[in-house]
């Protein structure tokens, strides 16, 4: 197709086919990176949701780990106080 158009004389024809090709090329690269920009902000979004979802979960396991330890010392301490009162047999393990 370039012979034949480079051998007939028509050299402006051929450079208009190659900006057209050159420009449909350059459209749709555009094209690929706008959808490709659309596709990374919705996987941050997602990434967002799925990180406070994923703190929420942790902040109650951390929550109710805190309290189980806070329950914990305060027995321990009752029972440690029982001791240095000397009602080692009046402390209740439950």
């Amino acid at each position: 197709e370039n012979q034949s158009l480079k051998s007939s004389g028509s050299e402006a024809l051929l450079a208009a086919q190659w900006r057209q090709r050159y420009e449909g090329c350059l459209s749709e690269k555009d094209d690929l990176q706008c959808r490709l920009q659309i596709e990374v902000e919705k996987a941050e979004i997602m990434a967002d949701q799925r990180r406070k979802v994923d703190s929420g979960k942790f902040e109650m396991k951390y929550r109710d780990l805190k309290e189980s330890f806070r329950l914990y010392r305060k027995k321990a301490k009752e029972i440690f106080e029982a001791q240095q009162r000397g009602d080692v047999g009046l402390v209740s393990i439950a």
